[in-house]
């Protein structure tokens, strides 16, 4: 009896030891789970993180090439070129009530426009306009060209300056004419000037460049530059509050700015309607709807490729010459900042130079011609 009694009691006594043996197992089981979670799961976080910034430094360095290696100014990130296919419906009412009060432009401003590139054709254009022959001589004969011997012949001077400089002297004279006339002083008359300038250097200066980079059609390039500040002209034509925006160092970032918030339009807008109200070709009035698409968006967002592209690039960096010139003054196209110091309004155009096929630019501006003939155009703009 007392042996079968120990055998119980070490029977129960093992079950009880394996019973709190297996009571502490299982916490100890259970508690090792989680803590192998825990360790787990900063892993998972971070691989996630790691994969979320590696696509956000990716998604950043590709905006970064595609506006030209620079990152994008805060003043553009926000900013909206109203055009005239997106203006808000009041916009255009805008735009009609003031192309209506403006009248037919005269005959030769068209000409100029259309097919009057030939040198002996712009002679014959401005002999029979004594004002134009004296302002054209008196252009070429200015300190500003330096010239040892003043020229005398209205030929040798169209030829000196340029068939695409005169081209732009005869379209001021020419609408001039029609637009109203500016208090003598003023704000508003010095505002026309230095936009006339402007387009004049940009005119002679797109014709130059697409010569040397070899795109198609120079003439019709100089002509869409000339034409591209055609919205800003008769818009100080007709609000002279605004000439404020054509002061010097006003930048065309500021200028298209100021225009949007006072008129819910822009120079561009004013412009395509214009050359569509006055019957000028549809190419020029393509471009002029345009013109201020460099300054706000990058290639891939512009509607135009190819040739077309790419004259559309040339066109925007020569108007950005001429209000280089006239508004800041620059007077060496050596000291015309394209690299990482570039004013806002070239923010796009590495990219759009690449997108056009244009990496040679950089080059055609150090040859020693290229740049003596551009600094020569420069120099109209203190004449």
């Amino acid at each position: 009896m007392p042996t079968l009694m120990t055998v119980l009691l070490c029977i129960a006594g093992a079950c009880a030891v394996g019973i709190l043996l297996w009571l502490r197992r299982t916490p100890g089981k259970a508690a090792a789970t989680p803590l192998a979670q825990d360790a787990a799961t900063p892993r998972v976080r971070t691989a996630i993180q790691s994969f979320s910034a590696t696509a956000d430094q990716a998604e950043a360095e590709s905006e970064v090439a595609a506006d030209g290696g620079a990152a994008l100014p805060t003043a553009l990130q926000s900013f909206v070129l109203l055009r005239s296919d997106t203006a808000d419906r009041p916009t255009p009412q805008t735009l009609l009530e003031l192309a209506e009060a403006l009248p037919e432009p005269h005959a030769m401003f068209l000409q100029v426009t259309r097919e009057l590139d030939d040198i002996d054709e712009i002679t014959a254009a401005v002999t029979h306009e004594p004002a134009l022959a004296a302002n054209v001589l008196r252009t070429v004969n200015s300190a500003a060209f330096g010239l040892t011997t003043p020229i005398s012949s209205v030929h040798h001077a169209i030829a000196y300056l340029g068939v695409s400089y005169v081209k732009g002297l005869i379209a001021q004279s020419a609408l001039a004419r029609t637009l109203p006339a500016s208090a003598p002083g003023s704000a508003q008359e010095a505002a026309m000037h230095r936009l006339w300038k402007s387009s004049q250097i940009a005119s002679a200066s797109a014709f130059l460049l697409a010569r040397n980079l070899g795109v198609e059609n120079p003439s019709v390039t100089s002509t869409q530059a000339l034409l591209a500040n055609l919205g800003d002209i008769n818009l100080v034509s007709l609000r002279p509050e605004l000439a404020c925006l054509y002061a010097p160092e006003v930048s065309l970032f500021e200028r298209v700015q100021g225009q949007q918030a006072e008129l819910g339009a822009n120079g561009a807008m004013l412009a395509a309607l214009l050359a569509e109200r006055w019957g000028l070709p549809g190419t020029i009035k393509a471009t002029l709807d345009l013109s201020l698409l460099p300054l706000a968006v990058p290639p891939g967002d512009h509607p135009l490729e190819g040739d077309d592209l790419t004259a559309a690039t040339v066109v925007y960096l020569a108007g950005r010459i001429g209000d280089a010139a006239v508004f800041r003054e620059l007077q060496d196209i050596a000291d015309l900042s394209l690299g990482d110091e570039r004013p806002m309004e070239l923010h796009y155009l590495p990219a759009y130079l690449e997108a056009a096929g244009l990496q040679r630019l950089h080059a055609t501006l150090q040859d020693n011609a290229t740049r003596r003939a551009l600094n020569r155009i420069l120099a109209a703009a203190r004449s």
